[in-house]
């Protein structure tokens, strides 16, 4: 019910004398939820007459949606689907988001090829013949997952795939030989799984990387962080999609400036056991710049033109 109550409040967000800003972010059990919630916490702190809800959702695609309507003022969003809805390309090409600005880059999402880690399983070609889980239909990561697979030689009739409610109990009772997720790390489907069974990751070849950045630039090279999950004692290389925070064109600049300022000046200082901590953009280098795929919006620019006069950037 507080949800409803305060989606009736936005149609005057930016016009307040005190802004207030409701960020869509994901399950109130996920990452988005707690990570968007450390940054209201942070915006807030730093001025308390701004006003910073976080809005459950179910993730990057119903919060461009929210964004569109108005019901939300910022949203987080995956870079690959910031980066279609602006340009009306992908599931987007018949309605366009021209509208959207980026903010600043949260955090990376590795793309994981989970396997047991008993498993024979070693290289991308060894999946040829297995049981599979890429994903949900309709989902990006399933669409990552057979681009990757056909970048490495193997068709979809080369493997078999299958559904699952719960990849990580299926992997571990041997039902499947892997699962695909995109996520930052740690994550809690895997902490969970790693203690039904141990788990390590596929590395992705770098030739492969860099067949798919040619065709996607909201991609970037990444890793699999080290000492997450048990056993897992070395970083695995792979590829990532930035997690990005937006907003329209109509938001005005001053308040996108002090919104920014208070969620990444100097006296912000982020929980460390936020799930996805370790994948965090925590150097404003990693937070602006071609991480983002889309055009910053003016407010969110001058904070980060400020760190480089400064030399901080």
């Amino acid at each position: 019910m507080r949800n409803v109550l305060l989606l009736l409040l936005l149609p005057s967000l930016w016009s307040q004398a005190t802004e207030r800003f409701y960020l869509g972010t994901g399950d109130i059990s996920g990452i988005y939820y707690q990570i968007g919630g450390e940054f209201c916490r942070l915006a807030t702190q730093a001025n308390h007459q701004n006003r910073c809800a976080v809005v459950p959702s179910s993730g990057s695609i119903e919060n461009l949606a929210l964004l569109k309507s108005g019901k939300v003022n910022i949203a987080m969003v995956q870079s690959d689907w910031a980066y279609q809805a602006f340009r009306g390309s992908g599931v987007y090409h018949a309605n366009p988001q021209p509208q959207l600005r980026a903010l600043f880059a949260t955090h990376a999402e590795p793309f994981a090829l989970v396997v047991r880690a008993d498993a024979k399983l070693r290289q991308l070609g060894d999946l040829a013949g297995q049981r599979l889980y890429l994903g949900p239909a309709g989902s990006g990561t399933r669409q990552t997952a057979l681009t990757l697979l056909r970048l490495s030689g193997l068709t979809p009739k080369a493997i078999q795939e299958v559904k699952t409610d719960d990849p990580g109990e299926a992997l571990c009772r041997g039902q499947i030989a892997m699962f695909a997720m995109v996520s930052g790390h740690p994550n809690r489907t895997l902490v969970d799984t790693a203690k039904q069974c141990d788990i390590r990751f596929l590395p992705i070849p770098p030739d492969i990387i860099t067949k798919l950045l040619v065709d996607a630039p909201y991609y970037q090279r990444s890793q699999i962080p080290a000492r997450l999950y048990p056993g897992n004692l070395q970083p695995t290389p792979t590829f990532a999609v930035a997690a990005i925070l937006l907003t329209t064109a109509e938001a005005p600049d001053a308040g996108v400036y002090q919104m920014v300022k208070g969620m990444l000046g100097e006296g912000a200082h982020f929980n460390q056991q936020t799930f996805a901590y370790a994948n965090l953009f925590r150097l404003p280098r990693y937070q602006t710049g071609k991480v983002l795929p889309i055009t910053q919006h003016p407010g969110a620019l001058r904070f980060f033109q400020e760190l480089k006069q400064a030399g901080k950037l």
